[in-house]
């Protein structure tokens, strides 16, 4: 499973990178409160204590199943996580 300092980095990269896109609209909406904790901590604002880790947990386990990936597998940084999909789902035209 990712550390807790993995699932921060990437679910706030990943909100950086995709808050306006309404296709993750809602998502970011039912996990308000790891959002915004990851993002702060992904910009260095702030470090998660004990009592966030529930919270980020429960958030990755859902980004990783709408990627329809195990919540358990580790990666180093969002593009690593973006990479894996493209290996595991390539698009086809």
């Amino acid at each position: 499973m990712a550390t807790v300092r993995q699932a921060v980095d990437i679910l706030g990269e990943f909100y950086d990178r995709e808050r306006t896109n309404e296709d993750w609209h809602e998502w970011f909406i039912a996990n308000d409160i790891a959002i915004p904790l990851a993002w702060l901590a992904w910009r260095g604002l702030s470090n998660p204590t004990e009592d966030a880790v529930p919270f980020i947990d429960e958030t990755w386990q859902s980004f990783c199943r709408s990627a329809g990936i195990d919540h358990h597998a580790s990666f180093d940084s969002l593009d690593d996580f973006l990479d894996f999909l493209d290996q595991e789902y390539p698009e086809t035209t």
